[in-house]
């Protein structure tokens, strides 16, 4: 077995660091749209109140755009699989809908783009994960 030098043991940790937050992104995202909203309908009952939620949507729309894109999209340019890319594009596009048009929208209708965003997020970041260990590193000439 091959011994590590320090640097490639940093891309390597960073490399699998950022497939964790790949992840991670998109069940935060989870949490913000459905126990957020839940726990704000509870604290007034325990004597809770004037809890603003709603801030932070288009931050954490954009913070799942950073986190996830570097990591999807080396991965599917190392194996292909244009499943990853619609996954991706399709989860994406519902998060962002949902959170810069949620004003404009049925909180319902809300939740199931967060939903279905964040699921489609998920499936990809662990589809691409799968895939990239399958995926040979040398060329096939």
């Amino acid at each position: 077995m091959q011994k590590k030098n320090l640097s490639e043991w940093k891309k390597d940790w960073l490399k699998e660091s950022l497939e964790f937050l790949s992840v991670l992104a998109p069940i935060i995202c989870l949490v913000d749209c459905i126990v957020i909203p839940a726990a704000l309908l509870l604290l007034p009952m325990i004597g809770i109140h004037h809890v603003f939620h709603g801030v932070g949507d288009q931050i954490l729309s954009i913070l799942v755009l950073l986190i996830c894109c570097p990591v999807l999209i080396p991965g599917f340019l190392a194996h292909r699989n244009k499943t990853v890319l619609v996954l991706m594009t399709v989860g994406l596009v519902c998060i962002f809908f949902a959170n810069w048009m949620s004003h404009e929208l049925d909180h319902t209708f809300h939740l199931l783009l967060s939903v279905a965003g964040s699921v489609c997020l998920i499936k990809a970041n662990l589809d691409n994960k799968r895939l990239r260990k399958h995926t040979c590193n040398h060329d096939h000439h």
